[in-house]
């Protein structure tokens, strides 16, 4: 963790429940994005665990990413945190209809987490979240700790500004071009895209 994560990280456990103003959410954005350590074009999904790898280092533990539809349940997603300080941690997203869907509820409970708002499930159960959901993790689901509405808003506010600033920073990344015997709508639909 580098010294500007530290010191926000520190500023936070002081202040558990209060927001970040925008100055330190954009702080918090740029040191995220500088830790991703990413110096060539990567897709979403690539981007997703590094994520998850990044939140580890700084959390100090294993984060563990799973893509389980707990619709059903109301979620989009949750986190999953061991009562041991080393001990895993694990974020279960919706699969839902794209990456990019995937990596907004994802940096929504990255912020969360970076918010110290609490866990969503506290207890020794939580691997089952990475499996099938059996009746039991539904239930340890479902009696989640309900965030507030302030901490929501916080949270996605906080996700909103890193959203903003990967997608700043993919745009720099350069990409593969496409050979050139790629059929002729291909190259027109990647033209397009630059």
């Amino acid at each position: 963790m580098t010294d500007l994560t530290a010191a926000i990280w520190k500023a936070r456990e002081g202040s558990h429940g209060n927001p970040m103003n925008g100055k330190e959410r954009k702080k918090v954005a740029r040191e995220l994005v500088e830790a991703l350590g990413v110096t060539s074009a990567i897709t979403t999904e690539q981007l997703c665990y590094r994520l998850c790898e990044v939140l580890g280092e700084w959390e100090k533990r294993p984060v563990k990413l799973a893509f389980i539809d707990v619709r059903p349940m109301g979620l989009s997603g949750c986190t999953w945190i061991s009562k041991d300080d080393t001990g895993p941690m694990g974020i279960v997203v919706s699969p839902g209809p794209s990456w990019v869907y995937r990596l907004g509820v994802l940096l929504h409970e990255i912020a969360h987490r970076l918010l110290k708002h609490d866990a969503i499930v506290h207890t020794g159960e939580g691997p089952h979240l990475f499996g099938n959901l059996e009746p039991q993790a539904e239930r340890l689901i479902a009696g989640r700790t309900d965030f507030t509405r302030k901490e929501e808003d916080d949270a996605e506010r906080l996700a909103t500004t890193l959203h903003k600033a990967l997608f700043a920073w993919s745009a720099t990344r350069s990409r593969e071009p496409l050979p050139v015997s790629a059929p002729t709508a291909l190259h027109r639909i990647a033209g397009s895209l630059e």
